[in-house]
């Protein structure tokens, strides 16, 4: 059989011929691929944790209906931290992190600190168990093969979820997908999760709800805290509000029509409790403009007064108060 010329003069070329065509192949790849993304860093959070003790049910504080004379203890907050409750005392919220306080003395029982990140947004479940934060990632910028390129900047995002009692970490994504928390269940994105062992309980996408499922999915109608244990989700249409039972989200239940301000819609434009920062100090759920004190003022000082449980403990609304009993656990 005959030998095919291109084969023999292959085998014939010398290795420094063929050495000659790696720069042309080089320059061919480059101009087929003008640009290719390396993803850069100016700097990685730091992340410094130190957790509590748990603590039994019977051994929380009570939830405090209001202000008795003698006070426990008084804590000063400098410019740019604010407070909300947990399980078992106050939080404290930085712009990096936040740090739980034991209600009895107010000394520190846990911290959760991410060094170069900053919070933009935090919730908690509705009995105070668990709090989700958001942060924002040092900016990472994606350099171009090309010298002349333009480096384009991105901000990665990160959620995590919290126990308040111990400070210890439940979840951690990088990503900021739409959030609902429960007593003891998480909605990320379409999956939720179980807040006490951390397994997978269902994926909206691998369910029908009312005629929704597959990528055209139901989701959670709004990022912040739901019911003790049910859902607020959103359909593809659009035309209402359903609420499902964290065990069974195939059962839908029609909620009315939620106007803007009502205890289970956040305001239009405030989708959860914004997090202090050197330009969001002395925000708060409640004051969104910022006049309960002016972020270049004196320290606060929050002061702890002991209370008497109250039989009947207003919580915030929730869907089962709207429903009645027809949402179970």
């Amino acid at each position: 059989m005959r030998e095919q010329p291109w084969r023999s003069t292959l085998r014939t070329r010398s290795p420094r011929a063929l050495l000659v065509l790696v720069p042309v192949v080089a320059l061919v790849a480059s101009v087929a691929v003008p640009y290719l993304g390396h993803p850069t860093a100016s700097a990685r959070p730091t992340i410094t944790q130190t957790t509590g003790p748990s603590m039994n049910a019977d051994q929380l504080p009570a939830y405090p209906t209001g202000f008795a004379s003698q006070e426990t203890w008084t804590k000063n907050l400098a410019s740019g931290q604010d407070v909300i409750a947990g399980a078992a005392g106050p939080i404290v919220l930085t712009s990096d992190g936040a740090t739980g306080l034991d209600s009895r003395d107010g000394s520190n029982r846990w911290s959760y600190q991410r060094k170069g990140s900053t919070a933009t947004g935090v919730i908690h479940s509705p009995d105070g168990h668990y709090m989700a934060m958001r942060f924002d990632e040092p900016v990472v910028y994606t350099s171009m093969t090309r010298t002349d390129g333009n480096l384009s900047p991105s901000t990665p995002k990160t959620t995590i979820v919290l126990d308040t009692i111990t400070g210890a970490t439940v979840f951690d994504w990088r990503g900021d997908s739409t959030l609902q928390m429960t007593d003891s269940a998480v909605l990320y994105g379409t999956t939720a999760y179980s807040l006490k062992d951390r397994s997978t309980m269902w994926d909206l996408r691998k369910l029908t709800v009312d005629g929704a499922s597959g990528s055209q999915s139901a989701q959670a109608a709004y990022f912040g805290a739901a019911g003790h244990s049910a859902f607020v989700l959103s359909l593809p249409s659009g035309d209402h509000d359903v609420v499902v039972s964290q065990k069974d989200p195939t059962t839908t239940h029609e909620l009315p029509d939620l106007t803007p301000g009502h205890p289970l819609r956040p305001p239009a434009g405030r989708t959860s409790t914004t997090a202090p920062s050197s330009s969001t100090a002395g925000q708060s759920s409640t004051n969104p403009a910022g006049n309960r004190s002016n972020r270049h003022g004196p320290r606060r000082a929050y002061r702890i007064r002991r209370s008497k449980p109250s039989a009947s403990t207003a919580w915030p609304v929730s869907p089962e108060q709207i429903l009645g009993p027809t949402i179970s656990a």
